[in-house]
């Protein structure tokens, strides 16, 4: 496990360092920061999984370094070390993720303890990330392979498998749409490179993918327009379209009229 040590006293730092390096034989101390300042730039540089952190520190302190890394790394674990007189701190602390804090002065058994509770954690969690994309792989897999007929006939297993693709890309879009959702986010949901699944989409519906993508924004863009409580910018925003300008263009570009005349002509 990959751990970054951040404290203001020096001496504390190389103590930890040297404790915590010999106390588990996979327990990395790949860097060592004297403010928040300076851990979030080794965080920058460094592949971290968790953080032990003092509370107090110059510049950037401890829950200030806290909120950066819950809103930037959520995946790297927080351990706090606090003084008594600063418990209201570290109650805030855990609300942005910190996922233990240890009152000072505590032993090294204590930290320990703790450090090991997270590694089990991320063990945990890596080992049910495993597990979940080998069951969505397993699952496209089964799905792909479901034989289908047309017409009385077996299709080759190739436009079986293309054509079982499409549909499940088909499937995934009509809910998304208020997302910024691209053809290579897709791509790596199925498995596929965004060249190949562009390809095949296009030989299945006989349009390109960001075509489809537009018709279906603006049909739904539409349906929005009938409902008088809804301000353009807020279909806009409901059918991906976060520029509203860029909304109006392309809906009188496609439609003909501008989303307000269309509005107005209800």
């Amino acid at each position: 496990m990959k751990i970054m040590l951040v404290d203001d006293e020096p001496f504390a730092l190389r103590t930890l360092k040297e404790m915590i390096s010999t106390a588990k034989q996979d327990w990395d101390v790949v860097a060592a920061a004297e403010d928040g300042e300076e851990a979030i730039s080794l965080l920058q540089k460094n592949q971290i999984e968790l953080v032990i952190s003092d509370i107090r520190m110059p510049s950037v302190d401890g829950l200030d370094l806290c909120k950066y890394i819950n809103k930037n790394y959520p995946f790297i674990k927080v351990i706090l070390l606090t003084g008594y007189s600063e418990f209201e701190y570290a109650q805030q602390a855990l609300r942005t993720g910190v996922v233990d804090y240890l009152l000072k002065p505590c032993s090294f058994d204590s930290l320990f303890e703790a450090i090991d509770r997270v590694e089990k954690e991320i063990l945990k969690e890596n080992s049910s990330s495993n597990f979940m994309q080998k069951r969505d792989t397993e699952i496209l897999g089964n799905r792909l392979e479901d034989p289908q007929m047309i017409n009385g006939h077996f299709e080759p297993t190739e436009v079986k498998k293309n054509r079982r693709v499409i549909e499940l890309v088909i499937e995934k879009i009509p809910n998304r749409l208020s997302e910024d959702l691209s053809l290579k986010q897709l791509a790596e949901e199925v498995y596929l490179s965004p060249t190949y699944l562009g390809r095949i989409f296009k030989e299945h519906t006989g349009v390109s993918f960001s075509s489809y993508l537009i018709q279906l924004r603006l049909e739904k863009a539409k349906q929005l327009l009938t409902d008088p409580t809804l301000k353009i910018y807020e279909v806009s925003e409901c059918v991906g379209y976060n520029d509203q300008a860029h909304f109006t263009h392309v809906f009188k570009k496609f439609i003909g009229i501008t989303p307000q005349e269309y509005k107005m002509r209800l």
